[in-house]
């Protein structure tokens, strides 16, 4: 377990990786499904009311300032 943790952490460090970031959103699946754009999935259907987004992090930045600008509820 020790080595397996040990080699995840080196390969994550090493590799050249885009950053990602995640936002719980106040919409449904069905409502922000359609308002993601190609990059950004939904991570979670929390709930009815509720998912969790994922994406890169700039592309995440960009969404949820248009979400904000948008009276949509998120929280990071």
């Amino acid at each position: 377990m020790v080595l397996s943790a040990l080699s995840r952490g080196l390969a994550s460090v090493e590799t050249d990786l885009l950053r990602g970031s995640m936002a719980a959103v106040g919409l449904g699946y069905e409502e922000i499904k359609n308002l993601c754009p190609p990059d950004i999935d939904v991570a979670y259907h929390n709930s009815v009311g509720s998912t969790t987004i994922s994406g890169p992090e700039e592309s995440m930045k960009s969404f949820i300032a248009h979400l904000t600008v948008s009276n949509i509820y998120f929280r990071n």
